[in-house]
């Protein structure tokens, strides 16, 4: 291989186009059927493959939206939204949100334990403080 057809290699793996489809981006444009109901999880090699290899989205809401469609967005959201008493806790969550804009981190233990922790924090402050109280 000469100079010039590596230099066109490596710019073609790093196109825009490329790398939106390696990490799933544009799945939602591709298959728009699946925006309503999803597409289910797993079995990624069906949307094709990116250079022989088979890539799951990298983003948890578009994930969410193109897996699970627009309900199972609406459910997800609703079902974090409802475990908060006190959603201005839910601000301490927009970091791991903005981390699940470009990684899927629904599936790390993480996101799952800060949620957990977030969301029994006002519980375990007034439990704390009654305790204090006696």
């Amino acid at each position: 291989m000469n100079e010039l057809s590596t230099e066109i290699e490596v710019k073609d793996n790093k196109s825009v186009r490329k790398q939106l489809l390696a990490r799933g981006y544009i799945r939602l444009t591709e298959y728009p059927q699946y925006l309503l109901y999803g597409a289910g999880q797993g079995r990624d090699a069906r949307f094709g493959d990116v250079d022989g290899h088979v890539y799951e989205i990298h983003s948890s809401l578009m994930a969410v939206v193109f897996y699970y469609g627009a309900l199972g967005l609406i459910l997800f959201l609703a079902f974090v939204w409802k475990i908060f008493r006190v959603k201005l806790n839910l601000l301490f969550l927009s970091p791991l949100f903005v981390y699940g804009l470009f990684t899927y981190g629904l599936r790390t233990p993480y996101f799952w334990i800060a949620l957990g922790f977030l969301a029994l924090m006002p519980g375990l402050l007034s439990a704390s403080r009654v305790a204090a109280d006696d």
